[in-house]
């Protein structure tokens, strides 16, 4: 899940629910001139009353149309604006779904100042970015998130979590715990940070994949500030709580069996990819434990070495330097 796809990710907001020790100190961003607009496509296009006006809908959102929607995929707009003619009809769709992610999302001014803040925490350690538009949809859980260089879609009809009357149902429920509404901002920053994490594609080992998933997160917390450690990664409180108490087993694993140098795809996909949990450890242990340790590693070698800017530690692709330098120590919590 990495670089400007289409991704699974992952109301209460993070500034209001996250619990004071959970906020790090960020720097004052309040002179930072920067303004976001959110566009609702799903309240202009519940209302259109015609397959003729969706057509014109597509042709207004050409990117929404082609690439949240998959347009190139019909022999002809018409076929595909008659089906969502249809969608937005659907009687559980608009007096259920669409209704529910009203309710939820409200008219958004939270969401938006959320990520305005989190585009000038970004805009303040680099100034070069320039914030993407963003626009929200409702498609019946076609897609959940596109991102590109100047926009960002979001399904948000994929976000109303555990309260929600329906869910998606190709995705599984350990994913699907995912899929709260407060956990969106993090995430989407998460992939935004992508364009900013340099990595080195050429070592091939387990370690330079961990540091790689470490520097990302490390880089959400510090443009989402009160997001919790559990939101930044996609676990629950639960299981974060469980992987901190058991940090020194998890670590003493990895150490024993030799797998942070390990360059085996197979291998690497088991500690780093998509599971349910990790057998291997203990079945307890969620997947993608690797990543949360990279992010261990992260945070510790940045509180080792002061003197590192966030733009630096983004720029470094030297895993190796960035492991041994962390003095990393697990500790059960």
């Amino acid at each position: 899940m990495r670089r400007y796809k289409c991704i699974v990710i992952l109301f209460c907001f993070l500034q209001s629910c996250a619990t004071e020790n959970e906020c790090i100190e960020t720097p004052d961003v309040s002179a930072i001139d920067l303004s976001i607009k959110v566009t609702r496509l799903e309240r202009d296009l519940f209302q259109l009353k015609s397959v003729d006006e969706i057509i014109l809908f597509f042709q207004k959102y050409p990117v929404f149309s082609n690439y949240f929607i998959d347009a190139y995929e019909y022999p002809s707009d018409t076929i595909l604006a008659q089906r969502t003619f249809q969608m937005i009809n659907e009687p559980h769709i608009t007096d259920t779904l669409y209704s529910e992610t009203l309710q939820t999302f409200g008219n958004l001014e939270e969401l938006t100042a959320q990520f305005e803040h989190s585009f000038k925490l970004i805009k303040h350690y680099f100034p070069e970015f320039n914030p993407p538009q963003i626009q929200t949809a409702v498609t019946a859980f076609y897609k959940d998130l596109f991102l590109s260089d100047t926009l960002i879609i979001v399904g948000i009809d994929h976000y109303l979590g555990k309260n929600g009357t329906y869910h998606p149902m190709d995705i599984p429920q350990y994913i699907l715990d995912r899929y709260e509404p407060e956990n969106l901002v993090p995430m989407v920053i998460y992939f935004l940070s992508n364009r900013f994490n340099m990595v080195n594609r050429t070592t091939g080992t387990l370690l330079a994949e961990m540091i790689d998933f470490g520097k990302a997160y490390y880089f959400t917390k510090k443009m989402v500030p009160c997001a919790s450690d559990a939101q930044i990664v996609g676990y629950s409180e639960d299981v974060m709580n469980d992987v901190e108490e058991n940090q020194e087993i998890i670590w003493a694993n990895f150490i024993q069996n030799e797998l942070i140098y390990e360059t085996s795809h197979e291998v690497k996909v088991k500690f780093i990819g998509e599971r349910p949990n990790i057998p291997e450890i203990g079945q307890k242990c969620p997947g993608r434990i690797a990543a949360w340790l990279g992010y261990e590693i992260v945070k510790s070698y940045m509180k080792e070495n002061a003197d590192v800017t966030l733009p630096t530690l983004m720029r470094d692709t030297d895993a190796v330097k960035i492991f041994m330098q962390s003095k990393y120590k697990p500790q059960n919590r």
